[in-house]
């Protein structure tokens, strides 16, 4: 997997910032304007200023450049996975305290801009990933009752192994059909 970022460089470097913007509306945007940022702060000296606060800052760049590297052979779509989210949420959160510490005349109005879109990326992630959690929750549902049936409905590229692991799961008690 690893050996996309010699074949297509390219879709590494966007996985990256699309990777890193992923809890935002445009995703590839909001990455670039975090790696950005975080080449400001580090040209402005902030590792001296806050090292422990840098360093999470590092940390998180060099997560999302290491998942990069390892998952951008699998397609973009798998940068906007909601288990990556989490670091993509830090970036901003790390960005924000580092610039606040700085003095800059236009603290007064960085706040209440941060504050607003704050606000209105909470609103506007809750009622996308409630209507994307409700559709996946039915497509799910309407999947297992289909394949409980001996119908190939499993969403997996290959569906004897994703039955095989299915009913394996089963069989443990790990997963229990809700339909049954």
């Amino acid at each position: 997997m690893a050996e996309a970022v010699f074949e297509e460089p390219v879709n590494t470097i966007r996985y990256f910032f699309t990777l890193a913007g992923a809890s935002f509306p445009f995703p590839f945007l909001a990455g670039l304007v975090f790696a950005a940022l975080f080449i400001v702060l580090t040209l402005k000296g902030h590792y001296r200023k806050n090292p422990a606060l840098y360093c999470g800052i590092v940390y998180v760049f060099l997560t999302v450049a290491a998942t990069s590297l390892a998952r951008s052979g699998l397609g973009i779509e798998g940068a906007l996975s909601s288990r990556y989210k989490i670091v993509s949420a830090l970036f901003p959160v790390l960005l924000y305290m580092a610039f606040f510490e700085h003095k800059t005349p236009w603290k007064r109005i960085f706040f209440p801009a941060v504050l607003a879109g704050a606000l209105v990326f909470n609103i506007h992630a809750n009622i996308m990933e409630t209507h994307k959690a409700r559709n996946l929750s039915y497509l799910l549902t309407e999947g297992m009752k289909w394949w409980a049936t001996g119908a190939p409905s499993l969403k997996y590229p290959d569906q004897e192994t994703a039955n095989r692991i299915l009913v394996e799961s089963i069989k443990r008690g790990i997963y229990k059909p809700g339909f049954r």
